[in-house]
């Protein structure tokens, strides 16, 4: 199971639940906005660094208008005991890749002992035999591992920097050491980005997730911001893309 929401409610997460369901629903009949509640998710950034060049990343691209940096962990604690009381799901990633700060581990650590569920998406090049068994002492709830390729080339298509050996390598590694612990977590999401030059594996890589064992394959559709990148990656099979492609542009599918 992904998420088991009861091991995280107490009283005042639940109160706050009830209020923020109670809010929306009030807000779409009266047709105007009414908040009570507090958010029952974040997202915390650990960094916006990040080793590889996405095509459409601003972080790999180095395109970002915020600067570069490594969140401080006294930061961090500071926040989580803010909203810990009526928050409790957490995602510990945002444009950067978390596992280049030193810290992660110890922001896993403090988080959980706030009794918060943790989400943590990673590209798998900084999960080794160095680490490993310091990750699984206090393990994430979740990770989603992106890989977007079953091959040299169609990984490197797009994960520019990358290596598709090292990756498999990680998620082999997570996989065997989440066998061998006997733990429930981290559920290890396998993500892969369809895209024009790695469509041909979409239904392969199911099969390779499953034999792999992991818990949950994920076939995302790919988001494009310049006419150029959706001519260059988009997917030829449509069920696998959210655009209308034209000759001179590309739009939402409604």
């Amino acid at each position: 199971m992904e998420i088991n929401i009861f091991k995280y409610l107490n009283a005042a997460r639940a109160v706050n639940i009830i209020k923020v369901f109670a809010s929306f629903a009030i807000s779409r009949f009266l047709d105007k906005p009414v908040v009570w509640g507090m958010p029952v998710s974040f997202s915390i950034e650990p960094t916006n660094y990040c080793n590889l060049r996405c095509p459409e990343c601003p972080s790999g691209l180095g395109t970002l208008t915020r600067p570069l940096g490594f969140l401080d962990i006294e930061n961090f604690k500071r926040f989580v005991d803010q909203v810990y009381r009526q928050s409790f799901y957490m995602q510990l990633y945002f444009q950067g890749e978390p596992f280049l700060h030193k810290d992660l581990l110890e922001m896993i650590r403090y988080a959980q002992s706030r009794n918060v569920y943790i989400s943590i998406s990673t590209n798998g090049h900084f999960i080794s035999v160095k680490n490993i068994d310091e990750l699984f002492n206090n393990p994430p709830d979740k990770i989603i591992f992106s890989m977007d390729g079953l091959d040299e080339k169609s990984y490197q298509a797009y994960r520019i920097g990358g290596s598709f050996a090292k990756a498999e390598n990680a998620l082999r590694l997570l996989v065997q050491a989440k066998k061998k612990s006997n733990k429930q977590k981290p559920f290890i999401e396998l993500q892969f980005l369809v895209m024009k030059q790695n469509e041909h594996f979409a239904e392969e890589v199911i099969e390779y997730g499953e034999k792999l064992g992991v818990d949950k394959i994920t076939l995302k559709t790919m988001q494009v911001t310049s006419y150029e990148n959706a001519i260059n990656f988009l997917p030829e099979n449509k069920k696998y893309g959210r655009y209308t492609l034209t000759e001179d542009k590309f739009k939402i599918k409604k």
